[in-house]
């Protein structure tokens, strides 16, 4: 794994309310080490399991994407 980011909501005048609590990007080099954490053991076992203790599993989702800057010289 890359890099592990938490973004939280702030309130902003003309935005409403945040429909989530947190956005989370698990960042990786290659889909193939992305499979390599997701389909270990360890997560499937222990990680995984545990996220119903904190996420509600039935809101949400997951994506798998591929980032394209259009505006900024910096790249993560």
């Amino acid at each position: 794994m890359r890099r592990f980011v938490v973004s939280y909501p702030l309130p902003a005048a003309g935005f409403g309310e945040p429909s989530y609590d947190a956005v989370v990007e698990a960042w990786f080099d290659s889909l193939e080490d992305l499979n390599a954490l997701f389909f270990s053991e360890n997560f499937q076992t222990k990680v995984d399991p545990d996220h119903s203790n904190f996420l509600d599993m039935t809101q949400g989702g997951t994506i798998i994407s591929e980032e394209l800057v259009i505006v900024g010289g910096r790249q993560a």
